[in-house]
């Protein structure tokens, strides 16, 4: 697990920032997917249900993924993230919320909620092991 310096964190919290999930499936082909996600006890959470492709690649073939995170309002700052998986089914409901929150305004909220629960929804635990800035905009 990596530290994230304070500018990393406030960057990861930014609401409305849309992370790209790559995986590698049992080919060795990569699979990206754009996702929501909230940044919390040191790690990315995201929602997923149990049909989809990175559910099964980061749960039967690797847990290894990478992640890119594109400001919202600047295309000249991102942040690439390498890292592993876990998932909880523990917790969904919270973490829904967490997430929707991010997202959409407050009185779509519970109208998402029920939406990532109207599957077999997991949540998958990002747990960054490395880190770089991306872009002139961090002003290094």
């Amino acid at each position: 697990m990596c530290q994230f310096p304070d500018d990393v964190i406030e960057f990861l919290q930014q609401p409305g920032q849309i992370a790209t999930l790559a995986t590698i499936d049992a080919h060795g082909f990569p699979h990206l997917t754009t996702m929501w996600y909230l940044y919390d006890d040191s790690a990315l959470w995201m929602w997923t249900w149990k049909t989809r492709i990175k559910h099964r690649i980061t749960r039967d073939h690797n847990e290894k993924v990478g992640v890119y995170i594109q400001a919202a309002d600047d295309v000249h700052k991102g942040l690439t993230l390498k890292g592993t998986v876990r998932h909880h089914e523990e917790g969904l409901e919270t973490r829904a919320e967490q997430i929707a929150r991010r997202y959409v305004p407050e009185e779509s909220v519970p109208l998402w909620i029920g939406h990532i629960l109207y599957g077999q929804a997991v949540l998958l635990q990002i747990t960054p092991v490395w880190f770089a800035r991306n872009g002139s905009s961090w002003n290094l």
